[in-house]
């Protein structure tokens, strides 16, 4: 599943806040400092999510414009992509995909359809979360 929102941001801020956060996260799961510089296709580690282990794997980033994952835990999977792109020097355009499998399921069902449907709800809040936030601090 599949939404695009524009914000009034730069798409470097943005992608800031991103890196950032992906960062922060990485860095606890592996309890030892990573930079910016070692971030991009093949980082990986292990993080808790609602009392179970999930594998976090960094399928594609190329900054400022791209950010691809996947989490995968013993009961399911989860492909996620952020493709960044300018509308003009503060306008970014957002484009947010998941994919979500249950383990064992190949194809798409109702009910990892309605997973993605919320998902990508929240993503939309997220999104418009810290555009918000980019503008306050600005």
């Amino acid at each position: 599943m599949e939404t695009t929102v524009k914000l009034q941001v730069n798409i470097d801020t943005l992608f800031d806040v991103m890196e950032r956060s992906l960062l922060q996260e990485a860095n606890s799961a592996l309890k030892k400092k990573i930079t910016a510089q070692e971030i991009g296709k093949g980082l990986t580690y292990t993080k808790k999510s609602q009392n179970r282990n999930v594998k976090v794997k960094v399928t594609g980033w190329k900054k400022p414009e791209l950010y691809e994952a996947e989490f995968l835990s013993d009961q399911d999977s989860i492909q996620v992509a952020y493709l960044l792109k300018p509308v003009s020097d503060q306008e970014t355009e957002v484009t947010y995909r998941e994919v979500y499998r249950k383990k064992g399921k190949e194809k798409a069902t109702f009910a990892t359809r309605l997973v993605e449907k919320k998902a990508v709800k929240q993503a939309q809040r997220m999104l418009k979360a810290v555009e918000k936030a980019i503008m306050e601090n600005q």
